[in-house]
Parts: structure tokens; C-alpha cells; sequence
């Protein structure tokens, strides 16, 4: 979904649930490519995953969730 939104123009995103690690390359792609996106952590290893990727030199915004 945050790409079909991204590919028409809209590129500050919220992606409203806690993401699954495997999707994390994803949202690195898209910030890459101008995205402003925000994710939502809710586990060790999301947050582990997400700290992994902010090195990429792509980033998002994180929320932790309790």
C-alpha cells in the first residue's frame, strides 16, 4: 500500500501497524526515493531489524509501540 500511495504523489506515510522485519528493506527503498516515512515498532525484533537498516543510509521515523 505505502508504494501504490508514494507512486501518486503522496510521500509523508504512516504505515499504521507494527511492521514485519522482512519489510524493512522496502521502506528503506522508499525513503531512498524521496518517502517520508513513518513505522510503528511493537517487538525486540523489529526494533533490532529497524536499528540494523538506519545504518543503510536510509531512514524512517519509528514509533514504538507499548
Amino acid at each position: 500500500e505505502a508504494e501504490y500511495f508514494f507512486e501518486h504523489g503522496i510521500t509523508d506515510l504512516l504505515y499504521a501497524v507494527g511492521i514485519a522485519p522482512v519489510k524493512l528493506d522496502h521502506v528503506a527503498e522508499l525513503t531512498k526515493r524521496g518517502a517520508k516515512l513513518t513505522i510503528i515498532l511493537d517487538s525486540l525484533e523489529q526494533a533490532q531489524a529497524a536499528a540494523w537498516r538506519q545504518t543503510s543510509n536510509a531512514s524512517a521515523e519509528v514509533l514504538r509501540g507499548v
